[in-house]
């Protein structure tokens, strides 16, 4: 391959919605090879990947089967209606979708599926590591692919998350909102508070 069409193809892979979706930044970001993770879609479905985790739809759209590698097995959700559209994210060892107001997310490390029912359908994901985070109305929602349970937390106004590696924060006032990839519910801090 000419030095020219490598060049391109980079500069094509950073700036296509599939890299800023699946990619996670940078050379092989989210562990998933030279150039992040991709979504595939073939005459026989549609999958992404990951280094820990492989997600696929079927062709009908309304089956969603995610394979773990540290379990060595498969888990499948089955829908009654297609699920339209479906826009999975993907991250090391997680791979998550909204589908009816539904927020969806698989842990490789657990190899289950679980799923969180929200007030209004936002799905704005933000994700880092092994954690994603998601913010509907004044409700944020958390994933955490060691955990592999949402856990939610509601604040006084909307939120907005911050990821870093293992950890979501939120500031919210005087109020940190904090989790990592391990949490079974959302810490506070209040600065205001010396107890």
């Amino acid at each position: 391959m000419s030095f020219k069409l490598i060049a391109a193809l980079a500069l094509f892979s950073f700036s296509t919605p599939a890299f800023a979706q699946f990619g996670g930044g940078g050379f092989g970001g989210g562990d998933g090879g030279f150039f992040g993770d991709f979504e595939f879609e073939t005459a026989y479905g549609t999958y992404i990947e990951s280094g820990g985790v492989f997600a696929a739809i079927s062709i009908s759209g309304k089956t969603v089967t995610a394979f773990s590698p540290t379990t060595g097995n498969t888990a499948k959700l089955n829908f009654e209606k297609k699920i339209e559209p479906y826009v999975p994210m993907v991250a090391r060892d997680m791979v998550c979708f909204m589908h009816d107001k539904t927020a969806y997310a698989f842990s490789a490390q657990t190899g289950k599926w679980d799923s969180v029912k929200t007030k209004k359908g936002t799905w704005i994901p933000v994700v880092s590591g092994n954690i994603l985070c998601f913010v509907d109305g004044n409700t944020a929602y958390a994933f955490g692919a060691k955990h592999g349970k949402w856990i939610q937390v509601d604040t006084e106004k909307a939120p907005v998350p911050t990821v870093s590696g293992s950890m979501v924060k939120i500031r919210v006032g005087s109020k940190i909102y904090i989790c990592s990839s391990t949490s079974t519910e959302w810490q506070v801090i209040d600065l205001e508070s010396d107890e």
